[in-house]
């Protein structure tokens, strides 16, 4: 999964708070993510929408020292002029700059990665933040409110009494004695803990040893999230079908992480500059820019709807897939239910088979701003895209396994 280390000595490691002298907040919050948008939430793929292509530019983020204090900066800036502009500042919102954005959608990421933290201080700064990006005083944009509501969601907050102290040691005869402690115990406190993370039962249908879901672990109140078993992950370092079967079909994307189709869960592109794309995701994301036509796809670089200047060719996503031109490597295509072309599928995502980068292209966008565009090939030699997958059947399976158990 991510290389996400969210524990140490900077600020926002320790759990920024956006909240200076100048942000007196309302504290109120909404129920769930669901309240926010009105309708059934779908964590997974929020955070696909908000922090893929980020991480599709700059890579997987790693979280620590001088990048959290950085992170920590931005947060305070964007929520500060998010604030300044619900109270009618004309000039706020142009005051947040994209790196600054960048940054609270990779810190968002960073929280959803979380696992296994026991720092109840850390945890708790980070809960209260999620909390002001709820804010009705803040008004962060709804996409942020309602993956914000989500996350509050990976933490619980229980009373539990500390250990009482231990007795002193003996004091010899020729020391004073040192003060016996009483035993007393001490008074319950608020500690804040990561949401235990369950596993389903092994002759679970959906979620047991030989379900669709088997190998993930749920973490479940208000909403759900999920994270893979590392005894079921398959390594994803691996160019071609990596044990696939063209048409293979998975309910979400942590699913076809488990089974090695795709490197990342968010974003588009796996690779690097160095070896080449193992794999990318239609998702729909760039379909302003993105034409996909089954056999063939103009897939655009990771920024290309924000680009308004020269096209970036050293991004983490465009240079694997400039490299993947030069070594002929096949790239695993993934198409989501999020994508535009009339034989995607119509839930989850399917593996369609092995496509070759052939060439690339700079585009130039109407207002002056330039990308890559690269054209993708189908190989010779495979199964015919299954368009009837995912069928009746494992349409009922996927909806089971968005239920959880």
């Amino acid at each position: 999964m991510a290389v996400v280390t969210m524990s140490g000595s900077g600020a926002a490691a320790q759990g920024f708070d956006p909240a200076g002298d100048e942000m007196q907040l309302d504290q109120s919050t909404p129920t769930s993510p669901s309240e926010v948008s009105g309708q059934e939430f779908d964590l997974d793929e929020a955070i696909m929408q908000l922090a893929g292509p980020v991480i599709d530019r700059k890579g997987e983020p790693v979280i620590t020292g001088s990048v959290a204090a950085s992170m920590d900066k931005s947060i305070r800036s964007v929520a500060l002029n998010y604030m300044r502009a619900a109270k009618g500042s004309r000039e706020a919102l142009q005051k947040i700059t994209e790196e600054q954005l960048d940054d609270v959608k990779l810190w968002l990421y960073g929280v959803y990665s979380l696992e296994d933290v026991n720092n109840s201080k850390f945890l708790l700064n980070v809960k209260n933040v999620l909390l002001r990006m709820q804010s009705s005083d803040i008004q962060f944009p709804a996409q942020y409110q309602q993956i914000a509501a989500a996350l509050s969601d990976k933490f619980i907050t229980v009373l539990e009494t500390p250990e009482p102290d231990s007795a002193a040691p003996a004091a010899s005869s020729n020391t004073v004695k040192a003060p016996k402690s009483s035993g007393a115990p001490k008074a319950p406190g608020e500690v804040v803990k990561c949401a235990p993370k369950q596993k389903a039962h092994p002759n679970h249908p959906i979620f047991g040893d030989k379900g669709i879901m088997h190998g993930i672990w749920v973490q479940k109140k208000k909403s759900t999230s999920y994270s893979v078993d590392e005894a079921h992950k398959v390594d994803f370092h691996v160019f071609g079908h990596n044990g696939l079967a063209v048409g293979q079909v998975w309910p979400l994307m942590v699913a076809a992480f488990r089974d090695g189709a795709h490197g990342h869960r968010v974003a588009g592109i796996s690779g690097s500059g160095a070896g080449g794309c193992y794999s990318v995701v239609i998702s729909g994301t760039y379909s302003d820019v993105d034409k996909d036509y089954g056999e063939t796809i103009k897939y655009s670089s990771p920024g290309s709807l924000e680009a308004d200047s020269k096209a970036d060719k050293t991004s983490s996503g465009t240079s694997a897939l400039l490299r993947s031109i030069v070594t002929g490597q096949p790239i695993r295509v993934l198409r989501s239910a999020g994508g535009h072309w009339d034989g995607k599928p119509s839930m989850g995502f399917r593996y369609d088979g092995l496509y070759s980068a052939e060439s690339s292209t700079e585009v130039t966008k109407r207002d002056g701003g330039s990308y890559v565009q690269f054209s993708l090939r189908r190989q010779g030699g495979q199964p015919p895209i299954d368009k009837a997958r995912p069928n009746i059947e494992e349409r009922k399976q996927f909806k089971l396994a968005k239920a959880g158990f």
